[in-house]
């Protein structure tokens, strides 16, 4: 199975179906990578990094292809589903506390991956995700939430994330859906 790389912040993400994982590119394995990437392929994976982009919570992620070609409608922030079938749709989202804290407490994250299509003509949540945080004073841990759910999916719908609380925790962020 080929897949469409997409990279944040100089790292490139591979996948199988065995794993998952994010290494700095080098020449070789891009080449290899292009000559590997279909456009005909069924899975779509974008990225975002989440802090530059100034958003506050009640906001959609902003996400940005990186490499190949993709059915992405930047006005409405969302994956456009190309053909109706089942998907493998997956969020990733790496969590960091600010430096701010003055003593220890947990901060949450809450998003939700949201559909619209012209069919139903409105926004449904389609999966509601939280996470907690533990943040102290000087802490430089991070935490990772993977979700992730097969789904029917119809031709041209769109799947985009809002983030309802904790948008300064998220650090770097993938979104991806794959036909089975």
């Amino acid at each position: 199975m080929s897949a469409k790389l997409y990279t944040t912040q100089g790292f490139i993400k591979v996948n199988s179906p065995l794993f998952t994982e994010c290494r700095r590119p080098n020449s070789s394995l891009l080449k290899a990578r292009e000559r590997d990437v279909s456009d005909s392929v069924t899975h779509r994976l974008i990225s975002s990094l989440a802090e530059s982009t100034g958003k506050t919570n009640g906001s959609y992620i902003t996400w940005t292809p990186m490499w190949g070609k993709m059915n992405y409608d930047k006005e409405k922030n969302a994956i456009v589903i190309p053909t109706t079938g089942i998907y493998f749709i997956y969020l990733r989202f790496t969590l960091r506390c600010d430096d701010d804290v003055e003593k220890a407490e947990f901060r949450k994250l809450h998003i939700q991956l949201q559909r619209w299509s012209e069919a139903y003509g409105r926004v449904t949540t389609e999966l509601d995700a939280w996470e907690s945080v533990k943040c102290q004073k000087e802490s430089k841990d991070y935490q990772t939430l993977f979700v992730g759910q097969l789904f029917d999916r119809l031709e041209g719908e769109f799947l985009s994330v809002k983030v309802i609380d904790g948008y300064n925790l998220i650090k770097t962020s993938f979104f991806g859906a794959f036909l089975q």
